[in-house]
């Protein structure tokens, strides 16, 4: 939770039977724009569970991979390719 600026009291939220889907969705959006992805990656989480596990690992072990303390990725000059 602190990732993405959010209480820990949030976690609390995990207990309620039909929040904890819709903030889960949330967090993982935000977290996602923390370290500069786009938040429809979230879709494969919903539909295809094992191919964003794998996206994080790629995602974890990339040097591209930058954590934004404050959301906003720096604009690129121009089209990159980097894995």
């Amino acid at each position: 939770m602190k990732l993405i600026k959010q209480s820990a009291w949030w976690v609390l939220i995990l207990l309620v039977p039909i929040a904890n889907v819709v903030f889960a969705i949330i967090w993982q959006i935000k977290l996602l724009n923390a370290f500069g992805k786009n938040g429809a990656y979230v879709l494969f989480a919903i539909f295809l569970a094992p191919v964003y596990l794998i996206l994080w690992m790629v995602w974890g072990y990339s040097s591209s991979t930058v954590y934004y303390l404050n959301n906003t990725p720096p604009a690129h000059n121009g089209p990159t390719a980097s894995f």
